[in-house]
């Protein structure tokens, strides 16, 4: 059955979703699989400490209206996301905050212009890790759907190019919130996003689409352990593959979505059953939509939360990773994927709110953080000025550690009039997948693609193309993440979608990427995926930790970040652990509705995780806002 996405609380927002090391000018990269091979296992996975508290961004980033959907460049210098606020071309518009370093705070959000953002709903943004291709969703061509675009310049944020729908495999029935992973090991590009095609578990999971060599996406697969019978969506998978985050509804939610986490040893692997992150990062209301720092250490998360500026802010929580001697060295100084062990991180820190220049009095919501941390694409409503019901926006700072910049709409390429959501950009930072609501579509959201040939520019996107009908189905399909196997060379998409056939509502499905470029069949990743909401998968860069949103058994709200994990890349993923109540937001009195932790966006280092967060305490709005909860990296590469 057809859905828009949600603007209630009552139900999950239908939650927004490459990869090659490119050049900075010319031909824009395509095939995917070139990052330094790895060899599967030897070396331990990465180890981190606890996730902090969230910090909201502030008003810098954050509006007064909703500010969602969040993205962080490589480098942490640019985050990427989607907003409502005023300025933007559609309901919700994709904007970008920069910084000069990471240690500056983020620079006043620009909109992504009119080559990105439509009248439509465009959000959702997603970076490669190269920083030359971003994927988002857009309801453009009538339904969600994920889009592409691409730059040659990965650090101008605004040299986008027209977006492409990424096809029929993937946005046949419905797709949105894109995640891009390639896989460090083999090399693979996939599309994880979100979908309530027929065949799902739940109303919404978590699908994924393989990047063929032609460029186009193979057949979207249900990611059933990360599905569930509820609502999942939003993925942000650590650089590594092995952490994936996505935000949930599922049952052992503390709010009405919650940030929760996967796990595996490998990443051919299936994922853990997620895990919720816990009353740190996760409350009462709502967080999800995550984006995760390049490093793993910053996890960006939509939230609306008390204490924030709008209805949907933006905030993070950070951890520290252990054991580290020379983690940091390929920051985002060349496009080199040089991982040579899997990291280890601290617990997260309690989520941060983003602020009122990000967060805004409306819903901000669905983070995706790019690569070099700073840019930050979320997706915001109408109320935030955008040209659709909801549009993908784009918050940039100069460096991490400047505040972020007022978003900026994407603009009319990548806005429609409909629904744009969940916005996540392929590694080389080329590609923009989300998902939209806008005609041509499969039916419901489906998942786009936008390609750009300066990756530095955050309004360069081209028109978005539907992924296609081996992702997108009549139903919806959303939160797209994409893991690129560094070994293998295959490109996996993570997604979420209700489709039927699934464990529950919402469940997450992968789909691998195809040498042609199109998406193979979607298939349920049955390990990540519960007869509740499963969805809004992120996953790390080397493809072993996967966070996730769900409401089933053992969520603290509505929904809640959980966590799963794998040894490799080759594995099943371990069963979700819930990320736990400094993540997820803590309970609410009884006759209120509870809070909602979804959305997860994991840095490209695995140190940030964004998520966007309902009736969280500290919330700029009463309804979403995008907190940040962020780790240190205790052992391990960049």
């Amino acid at each position: 059955m057809k859905r828009a996405p949600m603007c209630t609380l009552t139900s999950l927002v239908t939650l927004a979703l490459l990869v090659s090391c490119g050049t900075e000018t010319g031909e824009l990269p395509l095939a995917p699989g070139s990052m330094a091979s790895l060899q599967a296992g030897g070396d331990p996975p990465p180890q981190f400490t606890a996730w902090s508290a969230p910090v909201n961004l502030g008003p810098v980033v954050n509006s007064d209206a909703a500010d969602i959907e969040v993205t962080i460049s490589k480098d942490g210098l640019s985050l990427y996301f989607a907003s409502d606020r005023a300025g933007g071309f559609g309901r919700q518009d994709i904007w970008v905050s920069r910084r000069a370093s990471v240690d500056d705070p983020w620079g006043a959000p620009q909109n992504l212009g009119p080559m990105i953002n439509t009248a439509s709903d465009d959000r959702a943004p997603m970076l490669t890790v190269d920083g030359h291709r971003l994927f988002f969703s857009s309801d453009r061509g009538g339904g969600s759907e994920v889009y592409l675009s691409r730059r040659r310049d990965k650090r101008d944020s605004f040299g986008w190019r027209p977006p492409e729908n990424v096809g029929a495999a993937v946005n046949s029935a419905g797709a949105g919130l894109p995640f891009y992973f390639e896989d460090p090991v083999t090399g693979t590009a996939t599309l994880f996003f979100n979908s309530g095609r027929p065949g799902g578990l739940g109303s919404t999971d978590i699908y994924a689409s393989t990047l063929q060599p032609d460029e186009t996406f193979g057949p979207a697969v249900l990611v059933p352990e990360l599905s569930s019978p509820l609502r999942d969506a939003k993925v942000s998978i650590r650089r590594d593959g092995l952490e994936l985050f996505l935000t949930s509804d599922r049952t052992g939610t503390l709010g009405s979505f919650d940030v929760w986490v996967a796990t595996r040893a490998t990443t051919n692997d299936p994922w853990s059953t997620p895990v919720n992150l816990g009353p740190v990062v996760n409350s009462t209301a709502d967080e999800g939509r995550i984006a995760l720092s390049f490093d793993g250490t910053t996890l960006y998360v939509m939230g609306t939360r008390p204490g924030g500026v709008g209805r949907q802010d933006i905030w993070m929580s950070t951890r520290t990773r252990s054991g580290d001697d020379n983690d940091d060295a390929d920051i985002d100084t060349d496009d080199a994927d040089d991982d040579s062990d899997v990291p280890r991180y601290s617990d997260w820190s309690a989520p941060v709110n983003l602020g009122p220049i990000v967060n805004t009095a409306f819903v901000d919501t669905d983070p995706f953080i790019t690569k070099d941390g700073l840019s930050l694409y979320f997706v915001a409503g109408r109320g935030r000025g955008g040209s659709g019901l909801r549009d993908i926006w784009v918050s940039q700072r100069g460096s991490i550690n400047d505040p972020w910049a007022p978003p900026q709409n994407l603009g009319p390429t990548i806005n429609s009039a409909g629904h744009d959501d969940a916005p996540t950009l392929s590694l080389d930072g080329h590609r923009l997948y989300f998902a939209s609501s806008r005609g041509g579509g499969f039916g419901g959201l489906d998942l786009y693609v936008s390609r750009r040939r300066d990756k530095r520019d955050n309004f360069g996107w081209e028109a978005p193309v539907n992924v296609g009908g081996s992702v997108n189905t009549t139903t919806d399909e959303t939160s797209p993440t994409f893991f690129e196997d560094g070994a293998t060379g295959t490109v996996i998409m993570y997604f979420t979608s209700n489709r039927p056939g699934g464990h529950g509502l919402d469940d997450i499905y992968a789909s691998t990427l195809h040498p042609d470029g199109t998406f193979g069949s979607a298939v349920l990743v049955a390990e990540l995926s519960t007869p509740f909401n499963d969805g809004q998968p992120a996953i790390r860069r080397d493809g072993l930790e996967m966070f996730l949103g769900s409401d089933r058994p053992g969520t603290i709200g509505n929904t809640d970040l959980w966590v799963a994990t794998r040894a490799r890349t080759i594995d099943p993923w371990s069963a979700p652990v819930n990320l736990g109540p400094v993540i997820n937001s803590p309970p609410r009195p009884p006759d209120l509705e509870q809070a909602n932790d979804f959305g997860p966006a994991l840095s490209l280092d695995g140190t940030a995780l964004y998520f966007a967060s309902a009736f969280r305490p500290g919330n700029v709005s009463d309804m979403f806002d995008l907190w940040v909860s962020t780790r240190t990296k205790l052992r391990g590469p960049d």
